[in-house]
């Protein structure tokens, strides 16, 4: 006990004379605003150029942008959210003295965002609020090391904004409008801060006008190029693909609005059997928890007490919706419904149960031996084993506990809700999308097997303009066998449709990204050659390469390429 107090007075020594006065204000400041949002006011209206004059107030500024933009899910506030970001952006941007424009207002708004992720860790906090102060004049080194310790990418100092270069690119993410877990604005800032210059954001309906306008405004004020797809599958037979309609490239929300209108009269029938769809997956979401209710459900509270306290309520489709502002639903956001809602309940069996334990121990060992029959001796040694053993076990289950535990303990099958789609032709769909200017992309053709996929591509080629040759949802647990076998196929099927005097499939790599799963690596993708700086080859390190064959396929976009000639290359 000592030797621990000594420990934590030495900690709170060190942490005190390392850090200044100013810092741990800035920190509680801060802390209260993350504790508290409802307190932060929206900014006065200030020339960006003012912003240096107080700098003590400039971190707070961006926590405060920051925290308005990820305070709430729904679109209702997307007005607000761009609001923020346009104070963020001019708080980041507009810094007299910088040597390093572009970098510095990545790394601070990265540096925010960690303080906010950090919120009970008093020392990181401190840590990156002291590295904010010492980036503020966006020197070169200074910003260089802090690049490498956020893992971002440093980019080329032109001038110009990220969507005047091709550096990073994702061409398949999730907001919260579909089964993303973050709004359109935070997905921008994220974009930004890993130095992505374009990405394409899917969306499931008409319906989310609001937060496609959203997404293409806050990409306007950062400097990050956002293209719109609509989302939808197809039925083939009895298997079900997924595609992507690629909206023109759409600068606002007057335009936004003006491509739906536009074309109500010729793809009404699309749009609302897009909307059929989303109603569709709902339903099946239904089934799925009153499947859990009948069958999982008794056995997750046999033997509890009969108290909301220690056992877990029947699972509601209202209670769900309610909670998660997404409407096309996966088995993970049932997962982490079911998460948010068992993990409470399991800590209480613990703290339950931790009771009964000491109990049992303290009567088996303070009863006196002579007053107790043998029998009764027995029993207590039982019941003290029984309640060690349920205390145990309570405690390993809370402790391993996650929505991915709670994904393939009661809510295994693919990853998407399965539900007969609307669509049942992908060639007609495609004559009527392109003819509104939109491009049609095949999404994870290998869902089903490589053999059906290339068997699907064979008979509708002529319908596609791209397909996802890497997805990362679907790739990252392929043999690489696969993606070479599948890879090859592209090659030789886009060198025969050069041969008959066709276009070729353009393949993309999309990271599919939802930011749900930290066990798969998030959005971004980018070309060895864009990356700059002295430490390129650390960063090149951490971060997993592509398959050549298909680094090559995306990179020649689609022109053939000689298979064996990528293999040998280094």
């Amino acid at each position: 006990m000592a030797k621990s107090r000594f420990r934590k007075a030495y900690r709170n020594l060190v942490s005190t004379v390392s850090f200044s006065s100013e810092l741990r204000k800035m920190r509680r400041e801060l802390n209260a605003k993350i504790d508290q949002p409802d307190s932060i006011n929206p900014p006065t209206v200030f020339h960006p150029q003012g912003v240096n004059r107080w700098f003590k107030r400039r971190r707070i500024s961006i926590a405060e942008s920051y925290l308005r933009v990820v305070r709430d899910l729904d679109s209702r506030h997307a007005v607000a959210r761009l609001e923020a970001l346009r104070t963020l952006a001019n708080a980041a941007f507009h810094s007299t003295n910088l040597d390093y424009p572009l970098n510095t207002a990545r790394v601070q708004i990265a540096l925010i965002k960690q303080c906010v992720k950090h919120r009970n860790d008093k020392r990181r906090q401190l840590e990156l609020l002291y590295d904010f102060s010492m980036s503020t004049r966006g020197q070169h080194q200074v910003i260089r090391k802090l690049c490498d310790e956020l893992n971002i990418v440093e980019l080329p100092e032109k001038g110009m904004t990220l969507a005047d270069h091709s550096y990073g690119w994702d061409t398949h993410v999730h907001d919260t409008a579909t089964s993303g877990r973050k709004n359109p604005t935070q997905l921008v800032i994220d974009a930004f801060i890993k130095g992505i210059s374009r990405i394409t954001v899917a969306y499931g309906s008409r319906s989310d006008i609001e937060m496609m306008s959203e997404a293409v405004e806050a990409g306007s004020l950062l400097g990050v190029e956002v293209r719109l797809a609509l989302e939808f599958s197809v039925m083939e037979g009895e298997k079900r693909y997924h595609f992507h309609a690629l909206l023109p490239e759409l600068r606002n929300a007057e335009e936004i609005r003006s491509f739906f209108a536009g074309h109500e009269q010729d793809l009404g029938w699309f749009f609302e059997g897009l909307d059929i769809n989303r109603s569709n997956r709902l339903d099946a979401a239904r089934q799925l928890l009153e499947d859990f209710n009948r069958e999982h459900l008794p056995a997750i509270n046999e033997g509890f007490p009969e108290s909301p306290l220690y056992r877990l309520e029947p699972l509601t489709m209202e209670e769900f919706l309610a909670s998660m502002p997404s409407t096309s639903i996966t088995r993970l956001h049932l997962a982490e419904f079911l998460y948010a809602k068992y993990r409470p309940i399991l800590r209480n069996r613990v703290w339950l149960f931790k009771v009964l334990r000491e109990k049992a121990r303290h009567e088996a060992e303070t009863a006196a031996d002579g007053q107790q029959q043998a029998a009764d001796r027995k029993a207590r040694k039982k019941n003290r084993k029984l309640y060690e053993e349920f205390y145990s076990n309570l405690r390993d289950e809370l402790r391993d506990l996650s929505p991915d535990v709670l994904l393939t303990r009661y809510f295994e099958g693919p990853r998407t809700i399965e539900y007969r789609s609307r669509f049942e032709e992908i060639d007609s769909i495609s004559r009527a999308l392109r003819n509104a200017g939109m491009r049609i992309r095949i999404l994870h053709p290998m869902e089903h097997g490589i053999k059906e996929a290339c068997d699907l591509l064979s008979l509708h080629a002529d319908a596609l303009d791209e397909l996802e040759l890497y997805n990362t949802q679907d790739a990252y647990a392929r043999p690489a066998s696969e993606l070479q076998a599948f890879g090859e196929f592209i090659n030789r099927l886009n060198g025969e449709r050069l041969a008959q005097g066709k276009p070729v499939l353009v393949p993309v790599c999309g990271s599919d990204a939802t930011g749900r799963n930290p066990k798969v690596p998030g959005m971004g993708f980018i070309f060895e050659d864009a990356i700059t700086g002295r430490l390129r080859t650390r960063y090149i390190e951490r971060h997993l390469s592509l398959h050549p064959l298909v680094a090559a396929l995306v990179r020649s976009k689609g022109m053939p390429v000689n298979a064996e000639d990528v293999a040998r290359t280094p």
